[in-house]
């Protein structure tokens, strides 16, 4: 499997904070939560770093997009508005990696 792109992290990233609860997670946790929700293989040090780098700037638009905070360092929460977009999202069906589907095309501006 291909490293995820930032795209394919978006809603796994939503749905790990979806409880609504500050999560302090340092980074290596949070890489390690979203791999096993995409079921990724990352086999060497490029692959990971690609992967920590898509991570990242999927939390930064997901910030940007106000769908998650940052109330403390490597403290996370998904907003209210984060939560009613995730729930409005269909039911996740099993895609190949970069399909099309576009969840950037669905979150509000």
């Amino acid at each position: 499997m291909p490293v995820p792109s930032t795209q394919e992290i978006l809603r796994p990233l939503l749905e790990i904070f979806k409880d609504e609860t500050p999560h302090n997670l340092v980074m290596n946790d949070l890489l390690e939560l979203i791999a096993d929700k995409l079921k990724a293989e990352l086999d060497n040090s490029t692959e990971k770093m690609v992967f920590k780098n898509n991570v990242t700037e999927a939390i930064e638009y997901l910030k940007k997009k106000e769908l998650l905070t940052q109330p403390a360092k490597a403290t996370y929460m998904i907003t209210r508005t984060g939560v009613e977009f995730l729930d409005s999202l269909p039911e996740e069906q099993e895609q190949e990696p970069n399909s099309g589907e576009d969840i950037e095309d669905d979150i509000p501006v």
